[in-house]
C-alpha cells in the first residue's frame, strides 16, 4: 500500500468527485495500473524476480541429476526415501517457469507454488538422508560454488537449495505486498465482478418485466371473461339452461363413476386375461378389453366377456389353467362378482346413463348458448389458474432481482471504498 499512497494518495486528496459508468470501470482501472507500472518500473523489478526463479530452477535441476546418479549406491529404505523426496523436488522445479512472465502471473503463481513447496519441506523434515551429505559433497562441489553458500559446513545441498528457494518465494511475496499491486489487482477484479453483477441484475429486471406484463394480461383477460359470464347470466335462456346443465353434470358424474368401476374391475384381472388371450391365439373379444376395458365393455352388447370369465374360472378350479398363484388368487377373489350379475348390472346402468345423456343434449334448444356458457366458465377458470402460477413466478423473480440489485449495490460500494483507500480517488459509479 505504501507506494500507492506515495504516487496516488497525496495528489488526490484535493481531487474532485470522479463519475464513471460501470462499463468504463475496467478500462479506467487498467489505466491506473499502467500508470503505476510505469512510475514504479514494475516490469523491470518483476523481470528480476523471475530471473532469480529461473536460476533456482537451473541449480535444482542440476542437483537432482547428481542425486539421481549417486543414490543407486544407497541401500534399501534410504534409497526409497530419496526417490520419494526427489519426486516432490521435480514437481516444485517443474512449476518454475522457463520463460519470462509478468506481474499478473506472479501473484497467482506464488499461491500455488507455496502449497507445493510446503509439501516438499514437510516431507524433507521427516527424512533422514538430508542430515547426511558427505556422499554428495564432492560431486556437488564439482558443479560450481553457486550451489553451495558455505563450503565450511556440511549442509545438505538439497536442503540448502530448497531453503534458498523458499527465501526467494518470501521476497517475491513481500515485493507484491509492499508495492501495492495486489490492491490494484483486487480493484481490477472488483470492476469485473461489478459489471457481471449489473448484467445479472439487468437480466432479472427484464424477466421481472416480462412476468409482470404477462400477469397483467392474464388479469385483464380474466376480468373480460367474468364480464362475459355475467352477460350470459342475464340472458333469459340462462335460468332454464342452468337446470338442464345441472342435470347434465349429474349424469356426467354418474357416467364417470361407472366407467371408473368397470376400469378398476378389469385392471385387477388383466394379467389373467392377458395370459388367456396368449393361450387362445389372441381372442378378439379379450384383446378389446385389454386394449381399452371401458370401450370394450360398452361395445360388448351381450356382455360376452361373462362367458370368457366363467370359462377361466372353471378352468382354474379344474387345474386346466396353470397361472401364477398370486394372479389366480386375485381372479378368484372376484368370482362372486362374475357370477352374481355384477357385470350385467353395470353394463345396463352404463348404457342407460349414456342414453339419458344423449337424449338430454339432443333436447336442448340452444346448444350453441350452452357451449358459450361452458366456454366462458372454462376461460375464467383457465385464467385464474394462470394468474396463480404467474403470481408465484413473479414473486420468485422479484426476489431474485432484489437480491441481485442488493449484491450490485454492495459490490459498487466496495469498489468505491477500495478506490478511495488504494488510489485516494473519490469514485462514483453510475
Amino acid at each position: 500500500m505504501g507506494l500507492l499512497q506515495l504516487f496516488f494518495g497525496k495528489k488526490e486528496e484535493r481531487s474532485e468527485m470522479l463519475e464513471l459508468c460501470v462499463d468504463d470501470l475496467r478500462g479506467w482501472v487498467d489505466g491506473q495500473i499502467n500508470y503505476f507500472m510505469q512510475r514504479e518500473e514494475m516490469g523491470m523489478r518483476v523481470e528480476g524476480i523471475w530471473a532469480k526463479g529461473r536460476l533456482h530452477k537451473k541449480n535444482i535441476a542440476e542437483l537432482v541429476k547428481v542425486i539421481e546418479k549417486k543414490m543407486y549406491a544407497l541401500q534399501g529404505s534410504v534409497q526409497e526415501e530419496v526417490m520419494g523426496v526427489l519426486g516432490l523436488v521435480k514437481r516444485v522445479e517443474s512449476m518454475l517457469p522457463e520463460m519470462q512472465r509478468g506481474v499478473n502471473e506472479l501473484g497467482a503463481f506464488l499461491i500455488v507454488f507455496d502449497s507445493a513447496l510446503m509439501i516438499l519441506i514437510r516431507k524433507m523434515d521427516k527424512t533422514e538422508f538430508v542430515s547426511d551429505a558427505h556422499w554428495l559433497l564432492d560431486e556437488v562441489e564439482s558443479l560450481g560454488e553457486e550451489l553451495l553458500e558455505d563450503e565450511g559446513d556440511e549442509v545438505h545441498p538439497l536442503l540448502e537449495q530448497i531453503t534458498m528457494l523458499q527465501l526467494w518465494q518470501r521476497e517475491a511475496e513481500q515485493f507484491l505486498a509492499e508495492s501495492g499491486y495486489q490492491t490494484l489487482a483486487k480493484l481490477q477484479e472488483k470492476s469485473v465482478v461489478l459489471q457481471e453483477s449489473l448484467g445479472n441484475a439487468q437480466k432479472l429486471r427484464q424477466r421481472w418485466q416480462e412476468k409482470k406484463e404477462r400477469l397483467q394480461f392474464a388479469v385483464q383477460k380474466k376480468e373480460e371473461k367474468e364480464k362475459e359470464v355475467e352477460l350470459l347470466k342475464a340472458d333469459p335462456s340462462y335460468e332454464g339452461l342452468q337446470e338442464v346443465y345441472g342435470q347434465r353434470e349429474a349424469l356426467v358424474v354418474k357416467l364417470e363413476e361407472l366407467q371408473d368401476c368397470v376400469y378398476l374391475f378389469f385392471s385387477k384381472i388383466k394379467p389373467i386375461l392377458k395370459r388367456y388371450a396368449q393361450q387362445y391365439d389372441g381372442n378378439g373379444l379379450v384383446l378389446g378389453y385389454l386394449d381399452d376395458p371401458v370401450k370394450g365393455f360398452v361395445e360388448d352388447e351381450n356382455v360376452g366377456i361373462m362367458h370368457v370369465l366363467d370359462h377361466i374360472h372353471t378352468g382354474i378350479l379344474q387345474e386346466r389353467f396353470l397361472f401364477p398363484t398370486e394372479e389366480v388368487n386375485v381372479f378368484l377373489g372376484y368370482g362372486e362378482k362374475i357370477h352374481n350379475g355384477f357385470l350385467r348390472e353395470k353394463h345396463r346402468d352404463l348404457s342407460q346413463v349414456k342414453r339419458e345423456l344423449e337424449m338430454l343434449e339432443s333436447s336442448m334448444r340452444n346448444r350453441y348458448f350452452l357451449f358459450k356458457v361452458q366456454e366462458a366458465h372454462y376461460r375464467v377458470e383457465h385464467f385464474a389458474a394462470q394468474i396463480k402460477k404467474l403470481e408465484e413466478e413473479f414473486a420468485q423473480v422479484e426476489e431474485e432481482m432484489n437480491l441481485a440489485v442488493q449484491r450490485f449495490e454492495r459490490e459498487k460500494q466496495l469498489f468505491c471504498e477500495l478506490a478511495k483507500v488504494s488510489l485516494g480517488k473519490n469514485v462514483v459509479v453510475r
